[in-house]
């Protein structure tokens, strides 16, 4: 069938459907069927559309969740939203006053000597007695 000839029977066609109500209500019947099919697939569409857009929002907030992790605290100190923490100097100032009381403990005028003489003293009778050398444990027979 030529082009020309199919567009002169849809012209008749449609020309009828409007003359005959029959023909109308028939077209009317027959519609709504596929209708509500493309109103099926256009909602199966959005939904996976929408479906499709909250996975990519989960993983923009995921990477904004990583960073913020990461980068807050820097982030926060650099803006000026926070100081920054004092570093502690209680250790340090334990130390040296510990340091300064033995250093005037040991070296006192008057005291200082005979106290230094007896620390090493204690520490000379502390150390363990050095053992037979290894050139010794090699001359001794072993049965």
């Amino acid at each position: 069938m030529r082009t020309r000839t199919k567009a002169r029977l849809a012209g008749k066609t449609a020309k009828a459907m409007v003359e005959h109500p029959t023909l109308r209500k028939a077209a009317m019947t027959a519609g709504p069927p596929v209708v509500k099919v493309r109103f099926g697939i256009a909602r199966r569409r959005a939904r996976r559309r929408a479906l499709e857009r909250a996975a990519q929002v989960q993983n923009a907030a995921r990477v904004a969740q990583d960073t913020l992790a990461a980068y807050g605290p820097q982030a926060a100190e650099a803006l000026g939203l926070t100081e920054r923490p004092k570093p502690r100097r209680a250790p340090s100032i334990a130390f040296g006053a510990v340091l300064g009381a033995s250093a005037v403990y040991f070296l006192e005028p008057g005291q200082g000597a005979a106290r230094r003489t007896k620390l090493v003293a204690l520490l000379d009778s502390r150390q363990p007695q050095p053992s037979a050398s290894p050139s010794e444990m090699q001359d001794t027979p072993t049965p």
